[in-house]
């Protein structure tokens, strides 16, 4: 029986409102969930991004997670992890699936939206009340240049987002006691400076620099190393309503 592609994703309860995924590191996947390299799709993104090319399976594993997700490879558009602080607006599947740009936003839950990271931090926004997520890769470029705050500014503007009602997850990516900044911190004090209460933001805790079995580290590994794809899509709102209802039940 095949392994799951997908990492299993602590995020908070409060987050049924999304469909988010995670892939595991290679090492400890054993593939062969019949996802298929076949279509023009993937053969567009591996010719987008040539420095993954090198890392045997790792495309493979990548369309295994898509499917499992429940998507189709056109509907994935991917940040191409210029390490700034651009966050682009995503109105429906892309002709060109790798922007320029570290952060997307949509409220489109035929769309899946994914970042690569490798112990910088994949930040989750989301605000259920009107089906509005944003996924951003924020490493040290991103982080000072406030990525988190172009990007809630923007959903608000763009999408309707409620900044009382925003919630905002970081997941895992290199600490403090490996990188001379703490990430978390500091995502989390900007989303604060953005109206975000502090119990609507929440982190995972992990330590991509520290858990060598379970996530890939640029920095440990001196950059000769794969990539997470961290992917997020608004839950189409019938199928959010019904889990709300099997809770009340």
């Amino acid at each position: 029986m095949s392994q799951s592609a997908l990492e299993p994703l602590p995020l908070p309860e409060a987050w049924q409102g999304v469909v988010a995924g995670f892939t595991r590191r290679l090492e400890s996947w054993q593939g062969g969930g019949g996802a298929s390299l076949g279509s023009s799709h993937w053969a567009a993104l591996m010719q987008q991004a040539p420095s993954l090319a090198g890392v045997p399976g790792l495309w493979a594993q990548y369309a295994q997670a898509v499917q499992e997700m429940g998507f189709m490879p056109d509907q994935l558009v991917l940040g191409q992890q210029v390490h700034g602080n651009e966050v682009v607006r995503v109105t429906g599947p892309s002709a060109s699936m790798h922007l320029a740009c570290d952060g997307l936003i949509s409220n489109r839950s035929d769309v899946l939206l994914g970042v690569y990271v490798a112990d910088c931090a994949p930040v989750l926004l989301h605000d259920e009340s009107v089906g509005a997520v944003g996924l951003l890769h924020s490493g040290r470029k991103g982080t000072e240049a406030g990525i988190v705050r172009v990007a809630i500014g923007k959903m608000v503007r763009e999408l309707g987002a409620n900044r009382q009602r925003l919630r905002c997850w970081i997941g895992p990516c290199i600490s403090a006691r490996h990188f001379e900044l703490d990430l978390p911190a500091l995502i989390a004090a900007d989303c604060q400076r953005e109206g975000l209460a502090r119990d609507r933001v929440s982190a995972s805790g992990l330590c991509t620099a520290s858990l060598q079995e379970r996530f890939y580290s640029y920095r440990r590994e001196k950059g000769s190393t794969g990539r997470h794809l961290f992917l997020l899509a608004p839950r189409p709102q019938r199928d959010a309503g019904l889990l709300q209802g099997l809770e009340r039940a």
